[in-house]
């Protein structure tokens, strides 16, 4: 006996969003380490909140899909023959940039980014689906003030990338990482 199931479920599909709040620097927050920082925020008035749908890129998408195949194989992989790798979507990291270029599903870095990456997902959280609501998952990352010197006028922000099983720095065009996410 065997069963094929192609797709999981018909509808299923993958939004992503992205959501950029900025906050101004008190002297309360020196020294503190980032989830301090990102806990404290968490009860201000931001100064700027910005949410827009973005791409979902096929190279992380890809990625996505091989962790997700992997964590459901991997108990029987080896009885299989060892048809699949081990497949993970981390590290993740999230940069940020002011290229003016359109999005593309198929981008694997931003355009121009500031390469203040953060690798690190300050706090996750998971939304599981129930009758007529979609599931999400939210990964939270925190960067450090982001400002012209001497001035400290505002940086613009044109672009934001997520990137899962990211293979290296992201700090220009060209650069090949595993975005999944692409805003502009």
């Amino acid at each position: 006996m065997s069963a094929e199931l192609g797709q999981v479920v018909e509808k299923t599909t993958i939004h992503g969003q992205v959501e950029i709040a900025t906050y101004p620097w008190t002297p309360d927050l020196e020294g503190l380490d980032d989830h301090e920082v990102f806990k404290l925020l968490q009860d201000r008035e931001a100064t700027d909140r910005r949410k827009n749908h973005n791409i979902m890129c096929i190279a992380g998408l890809n990625v996505l899909i091989a962790s997700v195949m992997w964590a459901a194989m991997q108990h029987q992989n080896q009885n299989m023959g060892d048809p699949f790798s081990l497949a993970l979507m981390t590290p993740i990291i999230c940069d940020v940039g002011d290229g003016t270029v359109a999005p593309l599903d198929t981008d694997t870095s931003l355009y121009d980014t500031w390469g203040m990456q953060q690798p690190n997902v300050l706090q996750a959280s998971l939304m599981t689906a129930s009758a007529g609501n979609d599931g999400f998952i939210t990964w939270s990352f925190l960067f450090g003030i982001v400002a012209n010197f001497p001035d400290f006028s505002p940086l613009p922000v044109a672009e934001v990338g997520v990137f899962v099983n990211a293979k290296s720095v992201s700090v220009g065009p060209g650069v090949d990482e595993n975005i999944v996410a692409d805003l502009c």
